[in-house]
């Protein structure tokens, strides 16, 4: 479950000071709330109905995000982290490939780049495209 405004979030758990931005996995939590909502938003921009769904994938792994245009699956991680693991390349990787995906995107705290395909692009230039 997101709670689509991260001010209201943070009110009610008391995060309103710079402990916030300190805490790494409430910082994580945050950045995937915003990110779910500006995924909601693009989805009816892009395919606009009634209700614009985006999907949640868990099998041996998981997927953050699951957004649909023209019946085309892109899977997106959320990883705002400086450095990003191997690990959730490797499962959008298997992801992209068993589901033929057009590609993959992880949403990172700094880091921009194509590997295979799969795009690393940062949290606010991925914004910014939205």
């Amino acid at each position: 479950m997101y709670v689509l405004d991260p001010g209201i979030r943070n009110a009610t758990i008391d995060y309103l000071d710079e402990s916030l931005i300190k805490d790494p996995a409430e910082l994580g939590i945050v950045v995937e709330s915003v990110l779910f909502d500006h995924l909601i938003r693009l989805k009816y921009d892009l395919e606009p109905g009634p209700t614009s769904e985006i999907f949640y994938w868990k099998e041996q792994k998981e997927i953050d995000f699951i957004l649909t245009i023209k019946r085309k699956a892109i899977p997106i991680e959320s990883k705002y982290r400086t450095r990003i693991r191997d690990d959730p390349k490797n499962s959008l990787m298997e992801f992209v490939e068993d589901k033929k995906c057009p590609f993959g995107i992880i949403i990172t705290k700094d880091e921009f780049g194509l590997e295979r395909n799969i795009i690393k692009a940062p949290l606010w230039i991925f914004l910014l495209m939205i």
